[in-house]
């Protein structure tokens, strides 16, 4: 059994890591993530665009469903890494 100075050591290492593995998610959502989902909305605003006042409807929203994706798969990576006990 670990003495108690060393399980306060590991305690303290421990909550280092996660407060660092924090500001890495941070990191990459507003580097990463907020990018993608730029990128995602922009591409629906063309599909939009393209669509003009006479394009098919259902067209248009396959477009923008389309667009969507990357930052959906991104944002669900990101709460799923976060709900990892591991992180």
């Amino acid at each position: 059994m670990a003495s108690a100075s060393a399980q306060s050591r590991a305690n303290a290492l421990n909550q280092k890591i996660e407060a660092q593995a924090g500001l890495v998610l941070e990191d990459i959502e507003r580097n990463y993530v907020r990018k993608i989902g730029r990128e995602s909305f922009a591409c629906a605003v063309k599909c939009y665009d393209k669509a003009g006042t006479s394009g098919p409807q259902e067209a248009l929203e396959q477009c923008a469903r389309n667009c969507q994706v990357p930052y959906q798969q991104s944002a669900s990576l990101m709460q799923n890494v976060r709900k990892s006990p591991n992180s």
